[in-house]
């Protein structure tokens, strides 16, 4: 968040702001956490079923 925040402000000095919706910031946030849970469940599967398997 820090880096888009930067990127953003970066933007605005620069007066091309308007090329970009803020509105999808949110989504990244939405993206990331869906990211995170994917990856987390997959390493609990990869972990979980050689035992089920023995």
């Amino acid at each position: 968040m820090k880096l888009i925040n930067g990127l953003l402000n970066i933007d605005r000095d620069q007066n091309v702001d308007k090329y970009y919706d803020e509105s999808l910031i949110s989504n990244y946030n939405v993206r990331y956490n869906l990211f995170i849970l994917v990856v987390v469940c997959t390493g609990l599967i990869a972990t979980v079923v050689p035992f089920i398997l023995r």
